[in-house]
């Protein structure tokens, strides 16, 4: 379970990084 709530943070954090960049 802590793979898979490891994995959504760090998609998420993708998600802010890309939107910040534009």
């Amino acid at each position: 379970m802590a793979v898979v709530a490891v994995a959504a943070a760090r998609s998420s954090q993708i998600v802010l990084i890309s939107r910040a960049s534009g």
